[in-house]
């Protein structure tokens, strides 16, 4: 019974992960509206795909420890200008968005996905606080195969949520052109805020 706890626990972590307004929630909705659905599931694939391979690492026995001083600021003054340079680039975006084969520049959007993951500095700590005490939890409880499941509850939640974004943008790219070049900029200000935010944190003694 602690065990389906502990299953349920993980799923419920992974659809907080993905309801809570981040980095990665923006990219996925400025994908989407860019490219449609297709484009957002590959930026998906990306994030959730890295973001499970470090779960699984953790569950699998692998520490994290929380970033701090040089590292910390070296991964939010990255992941910041990285951010703002998907604002840029959703924004320059803008004027092209109404056909739907419009050239895209830049990285892919797998890429994209993997870099809002490995250059966002909550991950690090989450992996290092709470996803790591929930992993220790269960595999003190049922071992590592149970930690492993409660991994892959988590991914499977975060997914779900992850995957309503992409709907959600891919739809507003269906009703039209317009809709979705009114609805790009507002992501891409998003993105930009956490970028901004993140540099002032990187460059705050």
């Amino acid at each position: 019974m602690h065990d389906i706890g502990l299953v349920a626990a993980g799923f419920g972590l992974g659809v907080a992960l993905g309801v809570l307004p981040g980095p990665v929630q923006m990219l996925l909705l400025t994908e989407s509206l860019r490219g449609g659905t297709g484009r957002g599931f590959a930026a998906m694939l990306g994030a959730n795909g890295t973001f499970g391979l470090l779960i699984f690492a953790l569950a699998a026995g692998l520490s994290f420890h929380p970033p701090g001083g040089p590292a910390l600021r070296a991964i939010e003054g990255a992941g910041g200008a990285f951010l703002l340079w998907l604002a840029w680039d959703a924004m320059r975006s803008t004027a092209r968005i109404e056909s739907a084969g419009a050239a895209h520049r830049g990285p892919a959007p797998a890429v994209r996905g993997v870099l809002a993951v490995l250059l966002n500095p909550a991950v690090w700590i989450f992996l290092a606080t709470t996803a790591s005490a929930v992993v220790l939890d269960a595999a003190r409880t049922g071992g590592r195969p149970l930690a492993l499941v409660i991994a892959a509850a988590m991914i499977v939640g975060l997914m779900a949520m992850d995957g309503t974004m992409v709907l959600l943008g891919g739809g507003g790219r269906r009703l039209g052109a317009r809709i979705a070049r009114m609805a790009t900029p507002v992501f891409a200000v998003g993105l930009g805020i956490f970028g901004v935010l993140l540099l002032v944190r990187a460059l705050t003694p």
